[in-house]
C-alpha cells in the first residue's frame, strides 16, 4: 500500500517504524495517543485516543465546588447579620429622634410669678438677685416616682404613697442630666377626690398623698404627683412622670451585679453597721431604701438620703451598658413601672444618658423647715415647709440660662 493511503498522525505521516509509538495530541494536551501497527496489514496503521487520567483534579474540583457554597452560606449569613445589624441601628436612630421629638412638645416657663423675682415675656425671662434667665427651649424633664406598695384604701390597690420625688431635668444640648429631690413631706396644695374618683378640692397637704388619692389606676395617681410637683415650680410644665413599684429596685439591682454603698444607717437584722461598705442586691436593696422607723423625727429625710445614695450608685452602674443593654434593662422592669413616656422617649433618654457622661449624677435638695402638726384624727404629723430661695435657684437652674 502507498503512502497515501497511511493515515497521518501528529502533522505527518506514520511509517513501521512509529509502531506502538505515542505522543501527546496536539488540540487537546491532556489526551494521550497511541500508534500501533496492524498485525494483518503491515501498512495499516492503527491510532488510540486515550484521555490522559489526572490524578486528583476530579476531587479537587469537588473540593473547590463545595468551598464555593459554603462560602456563598458564609456570605449570606454575613449580609444578613450585616443587614440586622444595620436594621437595629436604623431603628434605635429612628427611635431617639423620634424621642427627641415628643419629648420637646410641651415646653413652657414659669406660670406664676414667686414674689422675689421679675417675670416678663409669659415666663420666659426672670430677674431674680440683679442676674437675667431666659428659659431653656432645649430642657426637657419627667418626674421620677418611687411608692410604697401598700394602699391606704382597701377598694384603690394603687393609692399607695409616693415616697420618693424626683424632678428630673435633661438638657438635650448638652445631654447633662440633673436630679431635684422634694421631699416626700413637702407641704403643697394636692388635688382631692371622692371615692368615686371624683374632684373635690384642693388642699395643702403632704406630696406624698398627691399618690395615695381616690383614683381608679396608678397613672392618675402618678399624674396627680406630677401635677403637685409642677406647682412648686411655678407652674413650668412637667409633662412626663416614671412611677416604679418596689419591685423595680428588687430586679433592677440583681440585674447589674449590685449596688455598692456605703451604709448611711444600720437597717435592722441587715448585720452591717453605719460606715461599712455594703453590695445592694434583691432584697437587702428594698429594705435599705425602704426601711424608716417612723416614731423618729425626719426620719423620712434620712430614708431620702438612702434612697438618693443608691440611686446615684445604680446610675454609675447603669452608665456602663450600651444603649440596647439599658433598654434590655428597661424592658425586663417595665411591667412594674407605669409612666407616660413611649419607647422612642425612653430609647433618647437612655442615649442622653450615655452621651452626657452622667455616671455622676448632679444631684441637689430642696431645702426647708420640719415641723410638726395634728390632723383632724388627732394624730401628729410632720410637714416640711419648702424655702423660696431654694425653690427659685433650683428652678432657674433646673430650665434657665443666666444671660446677662
Amino acid at each position: 500500500m502507498t503512502d497515501q493511503h497511511r493515515s497521518p498522525v501528529a502533522g505527518g505521516t506514520a511509517s513501521a517504524g512509529d509502531a506502538q509509538g505515542a505522543m501527546p495530541n496536539a488540540h487537546n494536551p491532556n489526551a494521550h495517543v497511541t500508534v500501533s501497527q496492524d498485525p494483518n496489514d503491515p501498512d495499516r496503521v492503527i491510532i488510540r485516543t486515550r484521555k490522559r487520567e489526572r490524578k486528583g483534579r476530579r476531587s479537587g474540583s469537588s473540593k473547590k465546588r463545595a468551598l464555593s457554597g459554603k462560602a456563598r452560606v458564609l456570605v449570606i449569613v454575613l449580609v444578613a447579620i450585616v443587614g440586622v445589624v444595620a436594621a437595629a441601628g436604623i431603628a434605635l436612630a429612628i427611635a431617639v429622634h423620634m424621642g427627641n421629638i415628643n419629648l420637646h412638645k410641651m415646653l413652657g416657663g414659669l406660670e406664676s410669678t414667686p414674689a422675689s423675682a421679675e417675670v416678663r415675656d409669659g415666663g420666659q425671662i426672670v430677674e431674680y438677685k440683679g442676674h437675667t434667665y431666659r428659659y431653656n427651649e432645649d430642657v426637657v424633664s419627667f418626674l421620677l416616682i418611687g411608692h410604697d406598695d401598700e394602699s391606704s384604701f382597701a377598694t384603690r390597690p394603687d393609692a399607695s404613697c409616693a415616697d420618693i420625688d424626683v424632678l428630673m431635668t435633661l438638657d438635650t444640648a448638652t445631654k447633662k442630666m440633673n436630679a431635684v429631690v422634694i421631699p416626700r413631706n413637702s407641704w403643697v396644695p394636692v388635688d382631692v377626690y371622692d371615692e368615686n374618683g371624683a374632684y373635690v378640692a384642693t388642699r395643702d397637704l403632704q406630696l406624698t398623698l398627691s399618690h395615695a388619692v381616690m383614683l381608679p389606676t396608678q397613672a392618675e395617681c402618678a399624674a396627680n404627683t406630677t401635677k403637685s410637683v409642677a406647682r412648686i415650680f411655678y407652674g413650668i410644665p412637667i409633662s412626663y412622670y416614671i412611677d416604679i413599684d418596689q419591685k423595680v429596685v428588687k430586679a433592677a439591682s440583681s440585674a447589674v451585679g449590685g449596688v455598692q454603698v456605703t451604709a448611711l444607717e444600720a437597717i435592722p437584722g441587715e448585720g452591717y453597721a453605719v460606715g461599712d461598705q455594703v453590695l445592694l442586691e434583691g432584697d437587702s436593696a428594698v429594705r435599705y431604701v425602704r426601711y424608716r422607723n417612723v416614731d423618729e423625727f425626719e426620719s423620712a429625710l434620712a430614708r431620702q438620703a438612702r434612697q438618693m445614695q443608691f440611686i446615684t450608685a445604680f446610675a454609675q452602674k447603669a452608665a456602663q451598658q450600651d444603649v440596647p443593654g439599658l433598654m434590655n434593662l428597661y424592658n425586663s422592669v417595665s411591667d412594674d413601672i407605669t409612666t407616660n413616656l413611649g419607647i422612642p422617649e425612653v430609647t433618647y433618654l437612655a442615649s442622653c444618658f450615655l452621651q452626657g457622661g452622667n455616671a455622676d449624677l448632679q444631684v441637689a435638695t430642696l431645702t426647708g423647715t420640719t415641723e410638726v402638726y395634728t390632723e383632724v384624727d388627732g394624730i401628729e404629723y410632720e410637714r416640711y415647709l419648702l424655702d423660696e430661695e431654694s425653690v427659685m435657684e433650683n428652678t432657674l437652674k433646673a430650665f434657665y440660662k443666666q444671660v446677662d
